[in-house]
This record gives C-alpha cells, structure tokens and sequence, in this order.
C-alpha cells in the first residue's frame, strides 16, 4: 500500500470528522454512515489517467485484481485501477473508524442463529439459553 492511498483515506476520515463533529450521539447513530463514507471515498479517487497511472507506479498491488474486485466487471483498465483505489482506501478508513457509529447498546453479534434461537427462549421464560444447546447438537 503506497503513502499516497494512505494520505487519501486520511483525508476521507478528516471528512467524516468533520462532519460529525458537532452532532450528538444519537444524530451519529441514526445517520447514513455507510452513504457517508462512500461518498467521500468516491470523492478522493483520481479521475485522471495520469494520476491513476502514478498510484499504480507506486503501488503495484492495485494493478492485480481482488476477491471483490475484478478486470471482468470493467469496460476499461482505468475503471478497475479506480475501483481498486477505492477498495484500498475504503478497506483503511473502515479498519480506522471501526466503533465510531456503533452503539454500546448493540445486540450482542452471536456467531451462528442457533444461540440467537435459545437467547429469544430464554428471555421468554423457556429456560436457559444452555438448556437448548446449539443446532449442531441435533444433527
């Protein structure tokens, strides 16, 4: 990853700061961050062939695909250099801002449906959730 995409996703996470900076925690949970992010990210792609072409000089990487980027879903190579500049960008801004519009009243993120299931019966007054396992124990 070249200082320049770096210096970019900086300037995308400046924005974001910006923007929130004078609204209440609930104005910053309730907003359209993902919109947010995008439109600045988009904001800070080259749009210039020259430009594009002095990132991939720096940083080669851009130039391959990646698993969610491909040279199939382009007309061009130039769009696929920007959509992957966006990618790098966006990928460093996520990883910086990550619980910046979250709440510390989330659910809780279980790692598969079946401890969702026995929570829901649990606070029903069905037992405990331990009571009902994991859905791999019936199988």
């Amino acid at each position: 990853m070249s200082i320049r995409i770096e210096r970019l996703a900086e300037n995308v996470i400046e924005g974001i700061q910006e923007e929130i900076k004078d609204m209440t925690p609930s104005d910053i949970q309730d907003m359209d961050h993902e919109r947010l992010i995008r439109e600045l990210v988009q904001g800070q792609v080259p749009e210039y062939y020259g430009e594009l072409a002095e990132i991939v000089s720096e940083d080669l990487d851009l130039g391959f695909e990646s698993d969610t980027t491909t040279l199939a879903n382009h007309s061009d190579v130039f769009t696929f250099i920007q959509s992957r500049i966006f990618e790098e960008i966006e990928q460093i801004v996520l990883s910086k801002i990550d619980g910046w519009f979250t709440s510390e009243w989330d659910e809780p993120n279980y790692p598969n449906d079946s401890f969702d299931d026995g929570q829901v019966l649990a606070s029903a007054g069905w037992g405990t959730d331990e009571d009902y396992g994991s859905a791999s124990d019936m199988i």
